[in-house]
């Protein structure tokens, strides 16, 4: 890849997992892009960042830090969709463009656990937080309208890091309590099942719009229950089941409240 002039789609990695393509140094000047997906790559530009038409980006399979991150960023001014899936290596997420609105981090992994990865994006409306993910924690995300949890937070010792759990999940829940529309995946609906049987009270949320996606075995019910009677305002529930047993995905049930 000698150069990229004019060309505004562009989709770049390797195959293989032993080896990083390296990202050539010229492509960072490159105004034209406005979609790019980047893979296995390893990015690490010399100087600033030139993506000024770029409106979405997804890179996947790739260590960062937060100085590249910094970088690749604010070298693009006009970006609407970042999604970062099985990433690693960075500690702080800072989104200040009033015009990125969408956010997706799916399986991010944290090496040292004494280390969140902080997101602060005050213009983001909607937030996708999927796969199984190492500690995240939310700082400021005001504007967010949408907020999808279905998630499961990852510790290499499971048993000794129930409770390092619980109180990640219970301090992201704060930090979406101001949302109107919220999705929740099994692993969040059992989580506030046992949350709710120990005493937690959820904070009351003006949510209108909420979709749970259970399994509906016998330890998703008090969450479901507790959860809807903090969801004062709720307009719309819709219930996305898979029965496990059978390993059926049901059609959606969608009831309407108001």
């Amino acid at each position: 890849m000698e150069r990229l002039a004019n060309i505004e789609d562009l989709e770049l990695g390797l195959l293989t997992n032993n080896r990083r393509y390296e990202f050539p140094q010229f492509a960072y000047k490159t105004a034209s892009l406005r979609n790019l997906v980047l893979w296995n790559c390893r990015l690490n530009p010399f100087g600033n960042v030139n993506w000024s038409s770029l409106i979405s980006l997804s890179i996947v399979y790739m260590g960062l830090t937060n100085g590249v991150m910094e970088k690749v960023l604010s070298g693009c001014p006009n970006l609407e969709y970042l999604e970062l899936e099985k990433f690693s290596g960075i500690h702080r997420l800072e989104i200040r463009f009033v015009k990125l609105r969408e956010l997706i981090m799916r399986d991010y992994k944290n090496e040292n656990h004494d280390l969140w990865l902080e997101l602060l994006a005050p213009y983001i409306q909607k937030l996708q937080i999927l796969g199984l993910c190492s500690e995240i924690r939310i700082i400021n995300v005001a504007s967010l309208v949408i907020a999808v949890l279905c998630f499961d937070f990852y510790f290499e010792d499971e048993e000794q890091n129930l409770e390092k759990k619980f109180r990640f999940f219970k301090e992201l829940l704060r930090s979406v309590a101001h949302v109107e529309n919220l999705n929740l995946g099994s692993w969040c609906i059992k989580c506030l099942s046992i949350l709710e049987l120990t005493g937690w009270e959820f904070p009351p949320s003006s949510r209108k719009f909420l979709e749970l996606g259970v399994e509906f075995e016998q330890l998703d019910f008090p969450g479901i229950c507790c959860f809807l009677q903090s969801s004062l305002d709720l307009e719309t529930l819709v219930i996305d089941w898979y029965d496990v047993e059978s390993g059926v995905h049901i059609p959606k049930k969608v009831l309407q409240l108001a």
